[in-house]
């Protein structure tokens, strides 16, 4: 017994008898509501020559002579393939608001582009690779509108959506959810309740892989931290995070709000109760994950579509209304 799936093609349950394969089960879902979805992948590399992979998803009804917004999604090296499984347009379809499917259905491409981190440090190596991603994709689709490009993450894509824009104004717009923004005080020094020892192996090794203490090289980590460097980002950015997240502590999402407000930038901060890490489609956080899905829609919306008629962007966006003096 076996399964088969891919982006355009819902879940299949097979079984081989024999010499012959015979379907179990087979998805009800409409082909209508998925024949059309078109991707193309490709590769680019970085200043160092490391191969990468991009997955570029085409907006429904695609026009080669139209041009269309993009949203390019990153993490790590293991995630471009993300696009070859089966996402349906439902808004509780995904454990951190992104939905593939349902923004291409919204008239967006959306690209999946790989980053991975160099001796230079996680922030330094994203911003290379995902520059010369967007690049790439511009060439291998001119129906690309590069001047509304937009870009998202969740945990480590968090870290690396607000990160990147910390070292380029190519994005008109930003979401970063549950990300680590605080590397120093939130992880290096501090201790994970959830892994129940110091968080500074985080740092150290795994995802950051700094491979070296602060202390032997304290300018890499100031210049890697999202954080310390929130006073260069220029693009409007939506931060969320749940107030019960163990795993990256909902605080970094508060301070890189703070850093950003003290600075006037334009920013927005989801803090959703009763939420951790991750969403999912239990009862108790269906309505957290629906909320966040059309928040994320807006907020593209808003900035790349130019639709200004979104009360809850303008209200938060504006200074004068929800900022004190001593901004």
């Amino acid at each position: 017994m076996f399964s088969i799936e891919n982006y355009n093609l819902p879940p299949k349950i097979l079984i081989l008898q024999g010499r012959k394969i015979k379907e179990l089960i087979n998805s009800p879902i409409d082909p209508d509501l998925y024949s059309w979805r078109k991707k193309v992948e490709f590769t680019y590399s970085d200043k160092h020559k490391v191969t990468l992979h991009g997955s570029l998803l085409y907006p429904k009804d695609y026009n080669p002579n139209k041009k269309y917004p993009m949203i390019v999604n990153v993490y790590d090296l293991t995630f471009s393939n993300s696009l070859n499984y089966f996402t349906t347009p439902l808004p509780v379809a995904s454990h951190s608001g992104f939905n593939p499917t349902l923004l291409s259905e919204k008239g967006y491409f959306v690209l999946q582009a790989q980053t991975y981190v160099s001796e230079e440090g996680a922030t330094i190596s994203a911003i290379d690779c995902t520059v010369n991603a967007v690049e790439k994709a511009l060439i291998v689709e001119h129906a690309i509108d590069k001047e509304n490009l937009g870009i998202i993450g969740h945990s480590f894509g968090g870290y690396k959506s607000a990160a990147i824009i910390t070292g380029t104004d190519i994005f008109k717009a930003a979401i970063a959810g549950a990300g680590l923004y605080d590397i120093l005080g939130q992880f290096n020094f501090a201790y994970s309740y959830m892994r129940l020892m110091p968080d500074w192996y985080r740092t150290e090794k795994v995802q950051l892989n700094f491979n070296q203490k602060y202390s032997e090289n304290p300018e890499k980590y100031y210049k890697n931290s999202p954080l310390l460097n929130a006073y260069k980002i220029n693009t409007p950015i939506l931060l969320w995070t749940g107030l019960e997240d163990i795993n990256v502590p909902w605080k970094n999402t508060q301070k890189m709000f703070l850093a950003l407000k003290r600075e006037k930038k334009p920013v927005i901060a989801l803090f959703y109760n009763k939420i951790a890490h991750n969403l999912s489609r239990q009862k108790n956080e269906a309505k957290a994950n629906i909320d966040l899905t059309y928040r994320i829609i807006d907020w593209f919306d808003y900035h790349l579509k130019n639709k200004k008629d979104i009360q809850w962007i303008e209200n938060g966006l504006n200074l004068n209304k929800y900022s004190k003096s001593y901004l």
